[in-house]
């Protein structure tokens, strides 16, 4: 930690992760209210932001092995920010604000021009992610991917399922930076990295608190190391993943079996088959989806039972597909409404989306 008049910088194994001057504050808090649109699992999220605030003023005290740092704006509000290492040597900062109404927080980490950027969970459309701010919320695909397409747009009218290029399954508030340190934030609320500014990163999150642990390493194989150390590690994949193709099929117990057959008479190795319907179908106004009962529909698949562990004898596992869903007119909905597992609403009622 280097202070200077009226700021700081901040070093960790010689990499500047903060830098603060009252002309260019690192911590921002405001207030906002979410204004969070879902349709078919696709999302539309607006901010009503009532209040952004630069908190240009610090104090710094020294504690223990790190610092307390109290930033603040006058008497009009103020948020600590501790800084420490944790036993593994992590650099861990916990960043509170004194007033619960302050529910939004933007963190500037400090960057280079040329620094390159990766993360934030599985994104589809850049490796690099500098240049663009990447919302981090789980959501359907969409259609598309640039909201400039025509398709998209077609896709917006219709259904509001337009896809955006950060749209994704699996977000993941971690960041890699080329100068080979890692950010992690251990919130789970809605946030945005924004990795668009030449000379810092921004980090928004819709809190009043937040828990950010930073490391570096000489190589990315070492800090894989240690982001892994940290989030734990992929077990590894059984052999047969390997030996062989894995057929995403669908359509019953007699499609699968011609297919596999099929495969084999042209020389083909099959390792696996995916079966998403297994557990039936479901007719809806928006067409054909699978029946979100999670059991075996003996109807679509029959001696499913008998042919999995022949198929298996012979090199070929099956695979089938989960979702958090429950159909609401089986009896599995009417299981976990009676044992409270369901998701409510503002009103305490179960809350029953349209699919």
């Amino acid at each position: 930690m280097t202070q200077q008049a009226g700021g700081f910088t901040l070093t960790f194994q010689q990499r500047v992760l903060l830098r603060h001057t009252p002309e260019a504050p690192c911590l921002w808090i405001g207030r906002g209210k979410a204004d969070i649109d879902m349709f078919r699992g696709n999302f539309s999220i607006k901010d009503q932001l009532s209040e952004k605030l630069a908190l240009t003023d610090v104090s710094i005290t020294p504690q223990g092995q790190g610092w307390n740092i109290r930033f603040s704006r006058g008497d009009v509000a103020h948020s600590t920010l501790r800084i420490t290492t944790d036993a593994q040597g992590r650099l861990e900062m916990q960043l509170h604000n004194s007033d619960q109404t302050n529910n939004r927080m933007w963190l500037r980490l400090a960057a280079q021009q040329a620094d390159h950027v990766y993360g934030c969970g599985e994104q589809f459309s850049y490796f690099d992610l500098r240049g663009k701010p990447f919302p981090l919320w789980t959501s359907e695909q969409g259609v598309g991917r640039n909201k400039q397409s025509y398709v998209t747009w077609q896709a917006d009218c219709k259904e509001n399922a337009g896809g955006d290029y950060y749209w994704t399954f699996f977000p993941q508030p971690t960041f890699v930076s080329s100068q080979k340190y890692y950010c992690h934030v251990e919130n789970s609320c809605y946030m945005n990295f924004d990795f668009s500014a030449p000379d810092f990163h921004e980090l928004a999150i819709w809190q009043d608190q937040a828990v950010l642990r930073f490391d570096c390493a000489s190589s990315y194989i070492g800090l894989l190391e240690k982001l892994t150390a940290l989030l734990g590690r992929q077990p590894e994949l059984p052999d047969w993943v390997y030996d062989g193709v894995i057929l995403g099929i669908q359509g019953g117990t007699e499609v699968c079996q011609q297919k596999l057959d099929l495969m084999r008479e042209h020389g083909v190795k099959v390792s696996g088959i995916w079966a998403q319907d297994w557990e039936g179908r479901r007719i809806t106004s928006f067409g054909k989806r699978l029946m979100w009962n999670w059991r075996w529909d003996s109807e679509l698949y029959p001696e499913l039972d008998k042919r999995i562990p022949q198929w298996k004898k012979e090199g070929v596992r099956f695979l089938g597909y989960i979702n958090p869903y429950v159909a609401i007119e089986k009896e599995l909905y009417a299981e976990a409404a009676e044992q409270g597992y369901l998701t409510k609403d503002y009103s305490g009622n179960d809350y029953q989306v349209e699919f």
